[in-house]
């Protein structure tokens, strides 16, 4: 009578700022965590340019030598 069905793990955060996309969400996907990551942002520009790049985005990261 029931479907057996599996609960997924969902990420969801607010803003996509340096902390939301430089700590949060990085370390939620590499967490293995979460099935699904959600960001909500307002600024259209934001969400035109990550839409353009397929959801992806890049970081830069300072270590002691310099920026990866």
């Amino acid at each position: 009578m029931f479907k057996s069905w599996k609960m997924s793990k969902v990420f969801v955060g607010f803003g996509f700022g340096a902390i939301q996309a430089g700590l949060f969400l990085k370390e939620a996907g590499n967490s293995g965590n979460f099935d699904r990551l959600i960001v909500s942002e307002i600024s259209p520009s934001i969400v035109e340019n990550i839409r353009a790049n397929k959801g992806f985005y890049g970081l830069n990261i300072a270590t002691d030598e310099g920026i990866d």
